[in-house]
């Protein structure tokens, strides 16, 4: 399939099966959003860290705040996400796969699939972030040491194109690991084999995996940003027009994480179901996969028959037997047949 027919189907598929698709993203959803709310309630990470007057230095310690929560869900969802191929997968092959046996069956294998998220993370994001910094570095050391004589803003321009190359080369990583899971979860890869099986799939649909991810990146972004607006509409016609006196700060963290917790379960499985259609379309492609689905149904089906065949042919078949080994041999003993 064309990547418009494959967004068209995989849309499609969310919709008709979307609380069953919503029900495997709960969990992590609300354990990323009890973390949050923790953190504003109990924890306050960003006072621990550091209580500058600064508005800068402030806002950089929010910010720093945010990229280690970030990091934390986007360590915690990847768990997950075997889960979604196990009930897309499913559904896809008409196959009973409930929410509850895909959690049980992602969990009894846990083990290889942290190792799987972590060789990803390492390889998408560690990596390129590694290289960056070196690449600057580098930079800085060589001007000062060979005395360059880099300006300030040349400095600043060599740093933001090394930036965005690192992300560049991130986003490229991300796409040639991107079956990894799928291909853990269907196939049964584990840990390096699993990735090197997502980098020699994904040959050729690279560009596919990554305008997916751009295009659910920005309608899951947009989703977000109008449910905020409403939310923050709500809570200002709650207090200033009603005036409700329990609605403060701490009743919209709660109230907008409780959000979050429910929207990302719900547009969560975007990206992965239309994922799964990509794994499964390149290994059609590539492989012959529908053929081998084919093949191996009818080869159920056919053994099926064979042992039905058997087991019914097996009585009649004694029964013929027995009497012509009653029936005597009409040629004398000695004659020949001429």
């Amino acid at each position: 399939m064309k990547l418009g027919e494959i967004l068209d189907q995989g849309f499609s598929l969310y919709r008709k099966n979307l609380w069953k698709l919503a029900g495997t993203m709960v969990l992590p959803s609300l354990m990323v959003v009890s973390l949050y709310i923790a953190d504003f309630l109990w924890i306050h990470l960003a006072l621990r860290i550091g209580n500058p007057t600064d508005k800068t230095d402030a806002w950089g310690i929010s910010f720093l705040v945010w990229v280690i929560y970030s990091q934390i869900a986007a360590f915690i969802h990847p768990l997950f996400l075997p889960a979604i191929v196990k009930v897309t997968t499913g559904i896809l092959f008409e196959e009973h796969v409930s929410v509850m046996g895909a959690l049980r069956l992602t969990v009894k294998r846990w083990r290889s699939y942290l190792w799987i998220d972590l060789l990803k993370n390492g390889v998408q994001t560690l990596l390129p972030e590694a290289l960056a910094l070196g690449v600057a570095f580098a930079v800085y050391f060589a001007d000062q040491a060979l005395h360059f004589g880099l300006k300030q803003d040349e400095l600043g321009f060599v740093y933001i194109f090394v930036i965005l190359a690192g992300v560049a080369l991130s986003y490229w990583i991300g796409a040639c690991v991107a079956f990894a899971v799928p291909a853990a979860a269907v196939e049964g890869n584990k840990g390096f084999k699993a990735i090197i099986r997502s980098w020699r799939l994904s040959k050729g649909a690279r560009f596919q995996i990554f305008a997916t991810w751009l295009m659910t990146f920005f309608l899951i972004m947009f989703l977000s940003i109008a449910f905020e607006w409403i939310i923050r509409s709500l809570e200002s016609f709650l207090s200033g027009t009603l005036h409700l006196h329990f609605v403060n700060q701490r009743f919209y963290i709660v109230s907008y994480y409780t959000f979050i917790a429910v929207y990302q379960a719900a547009v969560g499985p975007i990206y992965p179901v239309l994922l799964v259609l990509l794994y499964l379309n390149q290994r059609v492609r590539k492989e012959g996969y529908d053929v081998e689905r084919m093949i191996e149904t009818a080869g159920l089906t056919v053994l099926a028959a064979t042992a039905a065949a058997e087991t019914i042919a097996g009585p009649a078949a004694a029964e013929v037997s027995a009497p012509v080994a009653e029936v005597p041999d009409p040629q004398p003993a000695g004659e020949s047949l001429a």
